[in-house]
């Protein structure tokens, strides 16, 4: 192991041989196999944290090897100081850089685009997930999969055994290399580490930076590929806001996962059921627009990118919370709607193409007046150049049937959605970007008005980064199945970003940055401008303040309660100018006691504004997490416009008992919808992707506590390869 100066391996691209073996492999931690001891261990893992020039002070080394059916991944995790390492959790899909763990990155097409992520901190626990947008985007850890880890302590390192199925991953048949990249963080060092070097300003999980895997021999199909899934569940429920009384439910259904090639992958579900799924941490709302809430199913969630990364933050012409979820007025809230059957293909079809075809039925509900909607989605991608692509996109809405049962008016009746869209990344990921057009379709709209196209472009080193990006939303475009929470708007939103990295051993690096966004209406008038100025320290442990004034001079296009409170409304047509200050400070994670806090104070609209909000923390290693959301705003108007006291506020207890069994519960209370929600699940992953889970909800009135509904639920999952 080298560890004092740069080793001639670590600069430039990185390479790692894998070499074939017919021995079984028993992945228990322990690397006692004989195909262990000949195999070739490359370490120089090279420092991204605090630096970014050096060899890691705690270095690292990795090998693997393969058989007929697995890639096996061994890893040493050599550890400068005594004492435990720190693990937040023994939950699967566990978070967060203050855990002691290693990841290993995989690029199998080679594009630098998408990848696969395996992690596994100190204690075993592993988490898995999928990286687009050439790593520079969120991981998605929702992704789950089958996969196998183990580890072990040795005198001055633990080691971590992997087996990943080649079933599990997406790759060419006849394939002699991968991108490949291992990272590691070591909490006790506050430092981060990487096998292929990655500038500090890009993510860990950068495809840019990768290096080479090199297959002994060319890979052949992995053979069948079919799993089907299988779910039971049954529950009972309450609902006193209608008065339906209790009733009772069993469900059955299920997915079937098809690999039709070792790239492209069929999904199949029938009647599927997401009871199980972490309920939405609810926000306090005081925006004048609809708030995005994150996919977490699971069906949504395999090559999501090509279907849900099609425009801008702000203009999505596809976004799958649109299926399955429907908007209750009575109570204020989104509930379930059942969805009947779905399919998706989705995958490469060689390194250059990609597809996405996906067909999802909903069930009729006419207690919301929704009826019976076919929602189809199609997207066809080409890869151009090193790393970029262009994608053309396609989204259908339809009901499959009228009150009437009129079959021609079924036909007249839709919502669609045509895209085109170019993707920029360089090779050295200094510049990404996109550039896209949107065309709308309705039964009875005029067509030559529902249009929308915008432009993001970013340069981005470890001293600056330049931002631009334009938006244009025509008054008629209608996306029913997107995230379009404005229309009839252009936007321009220029921005910069500089960093400093000082000689200290407190901060890490420092700088100010500046941001301008510009509304005009279609007409060219201009109707809203927000103008930000920042400044943000990075501390060298892991603790971050950014503290940012605005200023905002806009018009209201439309009346506005400036409380949600049901009281007096700002008018259409006033125009106002005001500004805030907002400070947002986030201790070191790796304490037992950490917090965020955030505050923000100044002028809204012709009245003031104090809030804050954040979360106070407390864990006990690595078993239990409580933890307090909270969010206060007091909102002091001028007559005859209401005042607000806005309350939100969401203790939490996670515990992990297990690496395989987990308890949580949620309670959010929030005045602003006069709701007290109850969330609890406990879950038992019995075998590896198969759960039992028990849910528990419940909804009260926050001022009289009266119970709006309850339920309680238990599903049964089971993962059989076939």
């Amino acid at each position: 192991m080298t560890n004092t100066s740069m080793a001639t391996e670590g600069i430039g691209t990185r390479s790692l041989l894998v070499s074939k073996t017919n021995e079984k492999i028993v992945v228990d931690g322990n690397l006692d196999e004989h195909a262990w001891s000949v195999s070739t261990f490359s370490g120089d893992f090279i420092e991204n944290f605090p630096s970014d020039t050096s060899l890691a002070s705690s270095q690292t080394e990795v090998s693997m090897i393969y058989d007929d059916e697995n890639l096996f991944v061994a890893i040493k995790c050599y550890d400068l100081k005594p004492g435990p390492y720190n693990v937040t959790s023994l939950r699967r899909d566990f978070k967060g850089p203050e855990n002691d763990q290693v990841v290993v990155v995989l690029d199998p097409f080679l594009d630098k685009t998408n990848g696969f992520v395996f992690g596994v901190n100190a204690y075993g626990s592993m988490k898995e997930g999928l990286v687009s947008g050439g790593g520079e985007q969120d991981t998605d850890y929702s992704w789950d999969n089958k996969w196998y880890a183990e580890t072990s302590f040795q005198e001055g390192y633990w080691v971590v055994e992997m087996a990943i199925p080649f079933k599990t991953l997406r790759y060419k048949k006849g394939s002699e290399n991968w991108n490949v990249n291992i990272y590691r963080l070591d909490t006790k060092q506050s430092e981060r580490s990487s096998w292929s070097a990655i500038p500090k300003s890009f993510r860990l999980t950068s495809l840019a930076f990768t290096g080479n895997l090199t297959w002994e021999e060319p890979l052949g199909k992995p053979g069948t590929n079919l799993a089907v899934i299988p779910f039971v569940s049954t529950g009972i429920s309450r609902d006193n806001l209608n008065g339906t009384g209790t009733a009772k439910t069993f469900e059955v259904g299920g997915d079937i996962k098809i690999g039709v090639t070792p790239s492209l992958n069929l999904d199949l579900t029938v009647n599927p059921d997401f009871s199980q799924v972490e309920v939405d941490d609810q926000v306090t709302d005081l925006s004048r627009f609809e708030i995005f809430f994150e996919e977490k199913r699971q069906f949504f969630l395999e090559n999501a990118d090509l279907f849900a990364n099609f425009g801008t933050e702000t203009i999505r012409p596809f976004f799958s919370r649109r299926i399955g979820i429907a908007y209750d007025s009575a109570i204020r809230q989104y509930v379930p709607n059942p969805i009947l059957f779905g399919a998706r293909l989705s995958g490469k079809i060689n390194n250059n193409w990609r597809v996405g075809l996906m067909s999802i039925q909903g069930a009729k509900d006419s207690e919301l007046n929704l009826p019976s909607q076919n929602y189809s989605v199609a997207v066809l991608q080409r890869k151009v150049f090193s790393r970029s692509n262009i994608t053309a996109l396609f989204v259908n809405k339809q009901p499959v049937q009228l009150e009437n049962h009129d079959s021609s008016a079924v036909q007249k009746s839709f919502n669609r959605v045509l895209g085109l869209e170019y993707n920029l990344a360089s090779v050295n990921g200094r510049w990404n970007g996109k550039l896209f057009y949107l065309q709308s379709f309705d039964s009875n709209r005029d067509q030559q008005r529902q249009s929308s196209h915008g432009s993001v472009l970013q340069y981005k080193t470890p001293y600056i980064t330049v931002d631009w990006s334009h938006e244009y939303v025509s008054d008629s475009f209608n996306a029913e199945v997107g995230f379009i929470p404005r229309k009839a708007y252009y936007k321009i939103n220029p921005g910069i970003q500089t960093y400093t990295y000082p000689q200290s051993s407190v901060i890490n690096r420092h700088g100010p940055g500046i941001s301008f966004e510009a509304f005009w209406d279609t007409s060219g008038n201009s109707i809203e401008n927000t103008l930000t100025v920042n400044y943000e320290i990075f501390f060298q442990n892991l603790a971050q303040l950014k503290v940012e004034a605005k200023g905002y001079d806009l018009e209201l296009l439309n009346d506005f309660d400036p409380t949600k409170s049901g009281g007096e409304k700002l008018k259409a047509g006033n125009e106002y100018r005001y500004y805030d200050v907002k400070i947002d400070f986030t201790s070191d994670k790796r304490k037992k006691f950490y917090y965020n806090l955030v505050t923000q104070n100044g002028q809204y609209f012709d009245g003031t504004r104090y809030s804050f909000s954040g979360s106070i923390n407390y864990r006990i290693p690595p078993k239990a997490i409580f933890s307090v959301a909270y969010s206060y705003n007091k909102i002091n108007m001028p007559d005859p416009y209401e005042d607000g006291d806005i309350w939100l506020l969401g203790p939490k207890i996670d515990l992990t008992f297990l690496r395989n069994l987990y308890y949580t519960t949620l309670v959010q209370y929030n005045n602003q919808i006069d709701n007290i929600n109850i969330n609890s699940r406990l879950q038992w992953r019995f075998k590896s992707v198969s759960d039992l889970f028990i849910v528990y909800s419940d909804n009260y009135f926050s001022e009289s506590l009266k119970s709006k509904n309850r339920a309680i639920v238990i599903k049964l999952s089971y993962w059989f390869n076939v």
